[in-house]
């Protein structure tokens, strides 16, 4: 396949991808490579480093000439080319198209550039890609940062959880939200405890993450922050716990119950947009709970 048809493939699909669709960046050009360095996995896990060994399946051989059509693209002087040869890389959706990709993210792309090629690994959805994305984690741009922490979240790598973490005390408040939301995503019930510190330290987008992540026995947890932080910010958190499948009845029940004690028209709204949302979905004692605490809370 020749440069110019590899170019016009890529560039003409790729209009109905979302990779190719960016958020826009500033458009200064950043040609240096991203700073070097990751934060330490977690002494539980086999570390990023095992994700990257892992080789990927063969490839044939239409594929392979594919691949190396793309490299030679990479390596192009024209800001066009290279454009086109991320693209036609996420188009193959093999895990072969991640280490060239990688390769050229560590010499340097322009800004643009930078973030369709972090949207394209996050599509093909590789956890070969995390030492990279872990690097770009800490890039010097926030919009890169907090792009770069949810593709961590979509592409799962080993070790992705503790650089989630790390980035709850970034700078920015939208990489610090982009954390917690993709914690929520791939983290554990040992998240738990640095979500709710970062609840408490005002990043109120922990709390759907808490409602996901936070052990069955821990829930009532969450009532202590009933006054202390707004209402339609834990909202998501009780949302999560009443919808899950680990959470007893009996849970399920106290939570319903304490909400209904606070008896405002936001925990209406809220029990109003979970019947909705769910559709029968909760136990049957537990929607029977949520109809009764609307009721009470319309008459009061």
């Amino acid at each position: 396949m020749s440069y110019a048809s590899l170019r016009s493939i890529a560039l003409m699909s790729a209009l109905t991808l979302a990779f190719a669709t960016p958020s826009p960046l500033l458009a200064q050009e950043q040609a240096a490579a991203p700073k070097a360095g990751k934060p330490a996995p977690a002494k539980a896990t086999a570390g990023p480093k095992a994700a990257a060994k892992k080789k990927a399946p063969k490839v044939d051989a239409k594929t392979q000439a594919q691949i190396n059509d793309a490299k030679k693209l990479l390596a192009s002087a024209q800001k066009s080319d290279v454009e086109a040869a991320i693209q036609s890389l996420g188009l193959l959706g093999v895990p072969a198209a991640v280490d060239p990709l990688v390769e050229r993210v560590r010499q340097g792309l322009p800004s643009d550039l930078l973030e369709t090629a972090i949207v394209t690994l996050m599509a093909l959805g590789q956890p070969s890609a995390g030492p990279v994305l872990f690097d770009l984690a800490r890039y010097r741009r926030p919009e890169i940062r907090k792009l770069s922490i949810e593709a961590i979240a979509a592409v799962r790598p080993v070790g992705g959880e503790v650089v989630l973490a790390a980035a709850l005390n970034d700078s920015e408040a939208d990489v610090r939200a982009a954390a917690a939301v993709g914690l929520g995503e791939i983290g554990s019930p040992a998240s738990i405890d640095t979500l709710f510190l970062a609840l408490d330290h005002g990043n109120h987008d922990a709390a759907a993450a808490i409602g996901k992540l936070v052990p069955a026995r821990d829930v009532k947890r969450l009532f202590t922050y009933l006054g202390k932080v707004p209402f339609r910010s834990l909202a998501p958190a009780f949302a999560e716990t009443l919808k899950r499948k680990d959470v007893s009845e009996q849970d399920k029940l106290a939570v319903v119950a304490r909400l209904e004690e606070v008896g405002t028209g936001e925990v209406k709204g809220f029990f109003n947009d979970l019947m909705a949302s769910t559709e029968g979905g909760l136990p049957p004692n537990v929607s029977k709970a949520v109809l009764r605490a609307m009721q009470e809370i319309s008459g009061s």
